[in-house]
């Protein structure tokens, strides 16, 4: 086998997945389901299947906390919660902090208002821990 593949299979998914090597391969695959085999925050976010669901307890969160009704997160073009912090804190902490720049929330006059929301999630326990809304 070229550059050390367990079998000819493995071979050509990494070919599909433009990994040139077994242990590029063996990371990728890592990191989508283990979150401290991740380089980076950066990473992770980029190759963890577990985001989405970081996300969409996110919202659930903060669709929560909402006093006058639902959020609008910005329409199906929009990934709610894509901003991230730089670092390896998630790797280091197993705790992940996303925010939402976007989200606009209804206030006690009915009208809808541009606003940060901030989401704090522990990978260990796998719950959010804390939301804030400014």
């Amino acid at each position: 086998m070229m550059g050390g593949f367990s079998s000819a299979a493995d071979e050509r998914e990494a070919n599909d997945l433009d990994c040139n090597t077994a242990e590029a391969f063996e990371r990728s695959e890592d990191c989508a389901f283990n979150w401290k085999a991740s380089i980076d925050n950066e990473d992770f976010i980029n190759n963890s299947q577990r985001v989405i669901r970081i996300r969409c307890a996110c919202m659930r969160a903060v669709e929560g906390r909402a006093r006058f009704g639902e959020p609008d997160w910005g329409g199906w073009l929009i990934t709610p919660f894509s901003n991230y912090y730089n670092g390896t804190s998630y790797i280091d902490t197993g705790v992940v902090r996303l925010v939402d720049r976007e989200v606009k929330l209804q206030n006690g006059f009915g009208a809808m208002v541009n606003s940060i929301a901030s989401c704090t999630y522990d990978l260990e326990q796998d719950e959010v821990i804390s939301v804030s809304v400014d």
